[in-house]
């Protein structure tokens, strides 16, 4: 369960950057990025054991004004073609939008609440055997009951505490989305750090 647990921490973070490009043109909002996007199957351990996906929610609104909520969410798999769900995890945050050149974005969010619920009973017995190492510091797990993880630290995942600030880049090509560090780190409180290269994780659109 390592690997489950250390594969929460592709559902985490959002947010990077350093200077942006001379010509780049400084506006508020971005309605490219509003709808629905997901990763495909991602394979987060070994041995063929353990995948994820994580589905994004931009809402129309927050596209348009550049500032409001926003949600993703992380299903972890027993398996690496993702069969097996064994843990659901939920954010909740408000972001704001800058494009700053084409297909290219500044990504601030105010955090909000992190929640995970484990599907498998072999999870909560986990959980509640090393509720340190593997629990987020918390036991009494129950079987598909959430609980409040911001600020914990879930193996190797640190979520952050609700109301952080986190910074991050997002870009826009051929209707794929990804960021410079979501859904992979949730510690880059310093807008100067943002990162200013594509990360590893694609997002495609799947819904307006």
């Amino acid at each position: 369960m390592k690997a489950a647990g250390l594969g929460l921490g592709l559902l985490c973070a959002v947010m990077m950057g350093v200077a942006g490009p001379a010509d780049a043109q400084i506006a508020a909002g971005a309605p490219a990025l509003a709808g629905s996007w997901k990763t495909a199957c991602l394979p987060i351990g070994k041995n063929g054991r353990h995948g994820m996906t994580v589905a994004l929610n931009i809402p129309q609104e927050t596209g348009q004004t550049g500032e409001g909520p926003i949600e993703a969410v992380a299903q972890l798999f027993a398996k690496a073609d993702c069969a097996v769900p064994t843990v659901h995890v939920v954010y909740e945050g408000k972001v704001a939008l800058t494009q700053e050149a084409i297909g290219q974005f500044l990504v601030d969010q105010d955090t909000g609440s992190v929640t995970m619920t484990p599907q498998a009973e072999d999870v909560v017995g986990f959980y509640n055997a090393k509720p340190e190492e593997m629990g987020c510091g918390l036991s009494g797990w129950q079987l598909n009951q959430p609980r409040d993880v911001s600020g914990k630290t879930c193996s190797q995942t640190r979520f952050p505490e609700t109301g952080s600030r986190v910074y991050d880049r997002a870009w826009l090509e051929s209707g794929t989305l990804r960021f410079g560090v979501f859904p992979l780190k949730w510690d880059l409180t310093d807008p100067t750090q943002r990162a200013g290269e594509r990360g590893p994780v694609v997002f495609e659109r799947v819904g307006g």
